[in-house]
């Protein structure tokens, strides 16, 4: 979360009671001696990031976190039933393409991420290259003018990750 300081304590305009920028909001201008400015923004477009790998028996999962998502979305019954799982469309595009499934969940109460678990059912797991963005429908119906077309792709190699098969917990 970032940090806000506008000189109150009331949510819903900007900065909330526990110093953070709210949903929607843009803060900026603060410094010891004086106070954040905040007022609505959207971004100008959605930028996509890998926060993390892991790999378990059989599987690879990559965080992946956005930099927004409209709360209409993420309250939406229709599009975000199954924890969002058709928000984001994730494919390999090179290497070990033998994955049995691709799913792309949105994890509750954070900042707009996303665990995408790449199954594959047998080991060893080959390199590859998972490219990650917003699903067309999705962007067309919730996000308006802001630019969706990024799309991220990760390097994968199962192999850097030590893991143990019984109970499939990393080991370092």
């Amino acid at each position: 979360m970032l940090g806000c300081d506008d000189g109150n304590t009331k949510n819903g305009d900007g900065c909330s009671s526990t110093c953070e920028v709210e949903d929607g909001y843009v803060c900026t201008g603060g410094s010891p001696h004086s106070k954040d400015t905040c007022v609505r923004g959207l971004p100008s477009a959605v930028t996509i990031v890998s926060s993390g790998q892991s790999h378990v028996w059989g599987k690879v999962i990559i965080n992946i976190k956005l930099n927004y998502m409209p709360q209409a979305l993420i309250d939406s019954a229709v599009d975000c039933r199954n924890r969002c799982n058709n928000v984001l469309s994730a494919r390999i595009i090179s290497g070990d393409s033998s994955a049995t499934s691709i799913i792309a969940s949105y994890i509750p109460n954070t900042r707009y991420s996303f665990s995408v678990e790449v199954v594959f059912d047998k080991e060893p797991i080959g390199m590859f290259v998972l490219q990650v963005g917003l699903r067309p429908s999705i962007a067309a119906k919730y996000f308006g003018s802001i630019d969706t077309s990024k799309t991220l792709n990760v390097n994968v190699n199962p192999a850097y990750f030590s893991h143990n098969t019984v109970t499939g917990e990393i080991i370092n």
